[in-house]
């Protein structure tokens, strides 16, 4: 056991040569008498991260193995019990080496882990092409992860709106994540939209699974077919059914339009204002009340204020980043 605790922090050693002062270590620590200076010098020669890892890995393997108690010699015992213990210890020592090369198969596994992020700003508008012939169609004002691992497709949808038309492979599922909520493809064309404090999945086509994967979140579930519509809190959980017509309308971002049946000029402005730098301002609640029905570019304010004004009979109040509609 002479050398070992004394220098051996202090200089780059090879893996091979980490784990024989390693198991000098534990046969010396549990076969043969322990003093306060043995441990003084293991305490220091644990002190580089690198012996330290190598050490507890060992200890783990042995332990494991359970023989320890049978191995455990007392100075006296022959010399031949003791070599076969080291034996036994160096054995494991083996066994800690391929475990060290299946570590290194999983880190290159993990090093083919694929994780992107896409965006768009206020009034972008962005397709994504995904690598397994999905696709998802960002709309303005949204973020996207994408991640890929040993066959696993996950999104997660960190702000915004985005349409999703997933290739199905039933061996490899693909989720989408947002707000504490997942949404797994049966095969599937739906729209996720993300606010602050709620989240709405509509299923377009297909079959797909919503559940809560946030243990903060209240449990739920639900298995939707087309027409469904989840808006989910962190609280509280509804499904709905929609007409064809308003899915098509909450789509008509795609093609760079907004579709509105019947809808008051607050929400109307709301909606417009998702797509715009420059802001409309309902002045008075009288005017927000008021309901339309149409059909607008998005990134054309023009229009609208000038179906306020001259149709409506509204006053309409451009400023430098507002327009103010008022009775």
């Amino acid at each position: 056991m002479s050398g070992i605790g004394e220098g051996r922090n202090t200089r780059t050693v090879s893996v091979e040569a980490l784990e024989d002062e390693a198991a000098s270590w534990l046969l010396k620590r549990h076969f043969f008498n322990w003093t306060p200076d043995d441990q003084t010098n293991l305490d220091a020669w644990l002190e580089t991260p690198s012996n330290r890892v190598v050490y507890w890995r060992l200890n783990a393997a042995l332990a494991r193995t359970e023989r320890l108690a049978a191995l455990r010699l007392s100075k006296r015992e022959s010399s031949e019990r003791t070599g076969r213990a080291r034996r036994i210890l160096l054995r494991v020592v083996a066994a800690v080496a391929v475990i060290g090369v299946l570590s290194a198969a999983v880190l290159l596994r993990f090093q083919g882990l694929r994780e992107q992020t896409f965006a768009t700003a206020v009034g972008g508008h962005r397709v994504v092409a995904l690598a397994d012939g999905s696709s998802v169609e960002l709309n303005t004002n949204t973020v996207i992860r994408v991640r890929s691992f040993l066959g696993r497709r996950t999104v997660t949808l960190l702000n915004g709106e985005a349409f999703f038309q997933i290739r199905h492979d039933a061996a490899h599922p693909f989720a989408v994540e947002a707000a504490g909520h997942r949404v797994t493809d049966l095969g599937t064309k739906f729209l996720v939209k993300k606010d602050e404090d709620r989240l709405e999945v509509s299923l377009v086509e297909g079959r797909a699974r919503f559940e809560s994967v946030d243990a903060s979140i209240q449990a739920r579930s639900a298995l939707l077919v087309p027409g469904d519509v989840v808006i989910a809190t962190a609280t509280s959980m509804s499904l709905v059914k929609q007409a064809p017509e308003q899915s098509s309308s909450e789509l008509g971002w795609r093609r760079g339009v907004l579709i509105f049946h019947h809808t008051t000029l607050a929400d109307v402005a709301a909606e417009f204002n998702r797509y715009n730098q420059r802001k409309l301002i309902m002045g008075d609640s009288a005017a927000a009340r008021l309901q339309i029905d149409g059909t607008f570019p998005t990134n054309d304010l023009e229009a609208f204020t000038d179906i306020a004004g001259d149709i409506m009979h509204l006053r309409v109040e451009k400023r430098k980043d507002e327009i103010v509609i008022s009775r």
